[in-house]
């Protein structure tokens, strides 16, 4: 479990951009791409996450995660990155969820600014945006209303605790 580290921090998916590793070449600037036809295996989804996310949990777990959260609008996307957290992960959380299976797309949603990234989300979007256009907003609409807790939106979604870390005496390695 975790990431592959070279000289023992540096995750491999932060290798690209500069680092004193390529010039001991150790690390080359030039990506590796490759392509795979999925059609034969017929998958239902892909999941794109970040270490923070493989340094607690592992792609058999992050599966069977998955399978109990399929019916969340985003696939447990969000309920992993809880339960990394949960699980003490000290590193940024990414997780993407892709649906393979349903090939219908949905009606595209306005997008969302959240926390640190809100003035970014707001330049780029003048930037981008057709003049004329609105930015998205994350005020509440006056038609919004509180959910009951049978209809909480994702962001409320609970993850169940991780077992408890093992105890310092169960931990140690014993001596001869």
């Amino acid at each position: 479990m975790g990431a592959y580290r070279l000289d023992g921090y540096l995750a491999l998916s932060r290798a690209i951009g500069p680092h004193p590793g390529k010039k001991e070449k150790h690390l080359i600037a030039d990506p590796e791409v490759l392509t795979f036809d999925l059609s034969d295996y017929k998958p239902q989804f892909l999941v794109l996450a970040t270490d923070g996310l493989y340094d607690v949990l592992s792609s058999a777990d992050v599966v069977a995660f998955l399978l109990t959260r399929l019916h969340e609008p985003d696939f447990g996307a969000r309920s992993w990155v809880q339960l990394a957290l949960l699980m003490r992960s000290t590193d940024d959380i990414t997780v993407m969820v892709i649906n393979l299976k349903d090939q219908k797309l949905p009606e595209p949603k306005r997008a969302r600014r959240v926390g640190f990234f809100k003035h970014r989300a707001t330049s780029f979007a003048r930037k981008h945006l057709p003049s004329g256009k609105k930015t998205p907003s994350t005020k509440k609409s006056p038609s919004s209303k509180k959910l009951p807790p049978s209809e909480k939106s994702p962001s409320r979604i609970s993850v169940p605790p991780p077992s408890p870390p093992p105890s310092e005496e169960s931990s140690k390695v014993p001596t001869k």
